[in-house]
């Protein structure tokens, strides 16, 4: 999921379409770690900010969202740093006519 789609997203649908990803289980090790370190997040900020996702803000959205990118959870930090790898491999593969 592209970062972008995760800010237009309402957090309901956000958390429909991880829930739907979930049940298709096509996680590597690392993404499943990382979703249950997210969940962990998310429930801690709803629990923290009397929220309910389906009411949420996009202010409060928006709150989460960086929250989570700034977690100091290694689970998310190693998630992440790999998905930047990864794109920062298919920018330069691109660049340089290799796919």
């Amino acid at each position: 999921m592209v970062w972008v789609e995760v800010i237009t997203k309402s957090p309901k649908q956000l958390l429909r379409s991880i829930d739907e990803g979930r049940k298709r289980g096509k996680w590597d090790k690392y993404h499943v770690e990382y979703n249950k370190a997210v969940g962990e997040v998310v429930d801690d900020y709803l629990k923290r900010n009397n929220a309910k996702p389906e009411i949420m803000t996009e202010a409060q959205a928006r709150d989460l969202h960086k929250q989570i990118l700034e977690s100091g959870d290694e689970r998310i930090r190693t998630y992440n740093k790999r998905m930047m790898i990864r794109e920062i491999r298919i920018h330069i593969l691109r660049r340089f006519g290799r796919e």
